[in-house]
């Protein structure tokens, strides 16, 4: 491919955006509580801890996930529980 070509060239687009956390034994499962500091990883909040995951590791009393789009599953897990505080929310105050 010419140097103008490799300029002008527009991979194609895909036609939706992957899975969070493709690659791991369960995507929608996924869910990681934040960075931690001076990582590239996060506490992983699977729970049973999933051993057969190829992104995590033991350490210490935890498990950690070194999964290459952490940021999305994090966002996910974020984006999770604040829906599910709404919804504990909307129906304690549906009751009184």
């Amino acid at each position: 491919m010419s140097n103008t070509e490799l300029l002008n060239y527009r991979p194609c687009a895909p036609e939706a955006d992957p899975e969070v956390g493709a690659g791991a034994p369960e995507p929608a499962l996924c869910a990681v509580g934040g960075l931690i500091p001076n990582f590239d990883g996060g506490w992983c909040l699977v729970r049973p801890i999933p051993h057969e995951c190829a992104f995590g590791f033991i350490h210490g009393a935890g498990y950690l996930c070194r999964h290459p789009e952490i940021g999305r599953i994090i966002a996910r897990t974020q984006a999770n529980r604040a829906g599910s505080r709404r919804i504990k929310r909307r129906t304690v105050r549906s009751r009184h």
